[in-house]
């Protein structure tokens, strides 16, 4: 009897803990996909919009969907379930970064073998979880949500001035009614040009330290209607270079 109300009292206060055990696991999940896709779009603020990661972001969902179910089931444990799959899209969202990262240092590494030490790392990791019962999972799904959520808010924080830039930009080009203008007398010819492959202003100064300005307000001084605010989703869609290297 008095083991009974020794092991109650064990596993009375993990009932309402449990309750909250999906949703610190999801976010935690959400988050970890959430932050690749839009530290790409941040970082990237000059070239895309904001809902060119989105399609990104589903598909990464659309993967731990059915990873969190399996590892939930057999973990029976929704908290296990959702730390492992936060941890397992983690490693799944930087193999590329680290696979560039480590064959710059060492040569002789190829993608089988990273792929081969992913799968291994998520085996141990999952018997870790399955051996160990007690293993405060949702806290560690809680800690994920509070890194992920605050490297968020810190791009987020560096993007400011970049997405200030756009946003006023968008309203001055806005306040112009170019469908209702008319023009008097006869009508000139109009030439459009389109510089292909040749870096905006923000690409050439960010990655070039190369200030291209002048040009583009001389271009401006001449009479030309130069866009400054032109989208490039290249920066967040690999397939979008196919049709290019077509044209």
């Amino acid at each position: 009897k008095r083991m009974k109300q020794h092991d109650e009292r064990l596993l009375g206060p993990e009932k309402p803990r449990a309750r909250w055990a999906w949703p610190w696991s999801w976010a935690a999940i959400l988050l970890t996909c959430l932050y690749p896709c839009a530290f790409q779009w941040l970082v990237n603020a000059d070239e895309a919009t904001a809902g060119d990661f989105l399609p990104m972001l589903g598909i990464f969902l659309l993967l731990a969907l059915p990873v969190y179910i399996v590892a939930a089931l057999v973990l029976k444990s929704a908290a296990g379930g959702g730390l492992f799959t936060a941890l397992f899209m983690l490693g799944f969202t930087n193999l590329g970064g680290l696979s560039t990262f480590l064959k710059d240092h060492f040569t002789w590494i190829h993608d089988r073998y990273l792929l081969l030490a992913y799968g291994l790392l998520a085996v141990v990791i999952f018997v870790f979880l399955f051996r160990h019962k007690r293993f405060p999972a949702r806290e560690c799904c809680m800690i994920l949500c509070i890194v992920f959520a605050s490297l968020l808010g810190v791009q987020a924080v560096r993007a400011a001035p970049t997405l200030y830039e756009i946003l006023t930009a968008q309203r001055k080009q806005s306040s112009v009614d170019g469908a209702n203008t008319k023009l008097q007398g006869n009508k000139p010819n109009v030439y459009y040009f389109i510089l292909d492959e040749y870096g905006g202003v923000e690409n050439l100064e960010r990655y070039y330290d190369y200030d291209n300005r002048g040009f583009v307000d001389g271009l401006a001084d001449k009479g030309f209607n130069v866009s400054y605010t032109s989208k490039n989703t290249e920066s967040l869609y690999t397939w979008a270079l196919v049709p290019n290297l077509l044209n």
